[in-house]
């Protein structure tokens, strides 16, 4: 999630919409809208922080890379083990 937002309180949307992922999706932030949800405890998953944020919208394109090689694991993964776990990425 890369997005600009206000700091208005009633405003929540990324705060709900961070909370009703599923618990084995990853979060890859850039933007104030991480404020929103950057200390919420949303856990890991296999060590690996859920939320891995990459600074501010501008750094988006690290979040590609990062998304990319993620990719690559999991793919390299699966195909070794049997009855791998599809993890989501947002």
């Amino acid at each position: 999630m890369a997005a600009a937002t206000v700091v208005i309180k009633t405003r929540s949307y990324y705060r709900d919409f961070a909370e009703a992922l599923p618990k084995d999706t990853v979060i890859l932030t850039a933007g104030c809208a991480k404020y929103k949800y950057i200390k919420l405890n949303l856990g890991d998953i296999g060590g690996i922080p859920r939320v891995l944020d990459a600074g501010q919208c501008n750094d988006s394109y690290s979040l590609a890379l990062i998304a990319l090689k993620l990719s690559s694991l999991r793919s390299r993964r699966c195909e070794r083990a049997a009855g791998c776990l599809q993890h989501r990425m947002v």
